[in-house]
């Protein structure tokens, strides 16, 4: 008989970034496979799961490719003794830490049957997630903080054209348009990790039509490049800094 093992927490990222531990034909060692542009992940996410064990949480990481049922995956990986494991068996969890958006028919499947029962708990608040998994959405409900952002309706030249001129009418009436440089940043509206984001002179149509037809699967937005005199410093940390909102039991 199959052992199932439970968890307090499980991470579930994207297929599409992390391996299955249940994929016996690959070699991988680690989620995030080394030599990767993700590789750097296997070291963040192996201090979150040595900080849940710390105080008493156990946690593991698997994949969408590993859901099977609301709170089910059919395997997933550990991390212990300094190394990752690969354990090809059945884990459950009530409490999910989502990392994966729904951006194809089959993650937004996927999503719906890992979620399909209410005891079945994201990480964060659905409403949220809703709502800043789309860029025009955040910035609508947060116009007084959010830079300007205006999407494209189509991929072509006249609606570049059409968004440009609603984004400087933007940027003209708000109250910080001084931050704002001419040059301009084109994003996937439904993006994450930094990826499929470009910046371009505002005059250069032709860059700008090129980018969005070599992937034009994908919804754009775009935003004007903020101006830093000296750069974001949080907690007296010049590196590179991900903040992120978790939003839980109204808290």
């Amino acid at each position: 008989m199959t052992k199932l093992y439970n968890f307090d927490v499980l991470i579930v990222y994207s297929q599409r970034l992390a391996t299955s531990a249940y994929e016996k034909e690959n070699n991988n060692t680690t989620p995030f496979p080394k030599g990767s542009r993700n590789e750097s992940y296997n070291e963040v996410y192996s201090y979150f799961l040595d900080s849940c064990q710390k105080i008493g949480l156990k946690a593991a990481l698997t994949t969408s490719a590993d859901i099977v049922g609301p709170g089910f995956c059919r395997s997933f990986w550990e991390f212990n003794n300094d190394q990752w494991h690969k354990i090809n068996s059945p884990c459950y969890s009530s409490f999910i830490f989502d990392k994966f958006s729904p951006t194809t028919a089959t993650l937004k499947t996927n999503r719906q049957l890992l979620f399909s029962l209410s005891q079945i708990k994201p990480f964060n608040d659905p409403g949220l997630f809703n709502l800043f998994f789309d860029k025009q959405k955040t910035s609508n409900s947060f116009a007084q903080y959010a830079i300007p952002t205006v999407s494209l309706e189509s991929n072509n030249l006249l609606s570049i054209q059409t968004a440009l001129s609603a984004l400087a009418k933007l940027i003209d009436r708000h109250p910080n348009s001084q931050d704002f440089s001419s040059d301009i940043i084109v994003k996937d509206r439904y993006g994450a990790g930094g990826r499929h984001v470009y910046k371009f002179d505002s005059k250069k149509l032709p860059k700008i039509l090129s980018v969005i037809t070599k992937n034009n699967h994908r919804s754009f937005v775009i935003q004007p490049f903020v101006n830093f005199d000296h750069g974001f410093n949080h907690d007296n940390n010049s590196a590179a800094t991900d903040i992120r909102l978790v939003y839980l039991n109204g808290e």
